[in-house]
Formats: structure tokens, sequence, C-alpha cells
């Protein structure tokens, strides 16, 4: 997660808790900000356990990621940003996300051209040996809307980090990147 210092102060102690149970040293970051002087965020990321071995894992930590953001100030909006490793399935049979969480890419309406960021079928940055190339979107954005004057909404859903860097010829990451833009909901304009 990359956060421009020019619009945000932070306005408590970097929080990090680690997954107790995690075999790969799994943790979540939680940072209090304030966003030009006057919109409170509590900004999450976390990688949760890879590989479709460790869906149980994975499915704890998830439980503890919206749990965390459950428990964030009711005036602040929580954003959690991550590399998931979640398949659609686990997260259906986990029950989807709680009432009040939003997942940003359906929000803003579910672009097509950023529905995978991981795509082994463009991105050859991994050396993918199987003859079927997968394409699942493991990075996600879950948004808990402030009450208030500081609720946001995602508008806008983008996959970035998808040109080979010149002097490589590599892709940034076997991820895609992703930018994701919020602003008020319409009534608070």
């Amino acid at each position: 997660m990359l956060l421009k210092m020019s619009s945000i102060k932070t306005t408590g102690d970097l929080q990090c808790t680690h997954f107790q149970s995690s075999k790969m040293g799994r943790h979540l970051l939680c940072q209090p900000v304030l966003f030009k002087n006057k919109i409170a965020l509590t900004l999450m990321t976390s990688h949760l356990e890879s590989t479709t071995q460790c869906e149980a894992e994975r499915v704890r930590q998830l439980e503890q990621v919206l749990k965390s953001m459950a428990e964030q100030a009711a005036n602040a909006t929580a954003i959690f940003g991550g590399d998931t490793n979640l398949r659609d399935k686990e997260l259906s049979a986990f029950g989807g996300l709680p009432s009040g969480v939003v997942d940003a890419w359906e929000e803003s309406g579910r672009p097509a051209d950023a529905q995978y960021s991981w795509d082994v079928r463009l991105n050859d940055n991994l050396d993918w040996p199987y003859p079927n190339k997968p394409r699942i979107r493991f990075d996600r954005f879950f948004v808990r809307s402030a009450q208030g004057q500081n609720a946001l909404k995602a508008n806008q859903f983008m996959l970035v980090g998808m040109e080979r860097l010149p002097g490589c010829r590599r892709f940034p990451s076997d991820h895609w990147g992703i930018l994701c833009q919020f602003s008020p909901p319409i009534n608070q304009l």
C-alpha cells in the first residue's frame, strides 16, 4: 500500500497484529490517518496465507481482518487492501462480506479490465510450467465506510503496473497493482 504523505497525517501508532497460527509469518497492519486534515481513515493491509492448501488459515486471517475493520472508530472509514489470496468460492463459503463492508471492485461497477490482479496469461514474471494459466482476483480492497460526513465510496478501480520496466523487460511484480479512487457519497457532495 502506497500513501502520498503530503495528503495524509498519521493520527496514531501503527498497529501490527500477528496471525498466531500463520505458517508464513503473516500479520495485519493498521494505520489511523487524517486525509487532507479532515477525513478520518484507518488504512489496513496484509498478505494473507498463500496456496490452495492453506485455505483454512487464510479464512481465519480474513475473519481477523474483518473483525478488526468492525472495531475501528465509527467516524473513520476503514480501508483494507492487500494480497488476500482469496478465491471467490472461499469468500462465498465463508458467507461473503459482512453487512457494512464492500468490495471496492464490486462497488466500482465490476470493471472487466480490472478483474484479475494475478493473471499468468498476461504476466510472465512467474515461470508457470502448466498448460492451464490461471487468472484470479487475489488482490482486493474492502471498505467499511464511516458514519456521517467521513463516509467514502469507491468510484474507480483499475489495475496498474501492467507495463514492462525498460531496463529488465519484466513487470514490477507477478501481480498487477490496484489504484482505487474514493469519493464522498453523492448525498454528501
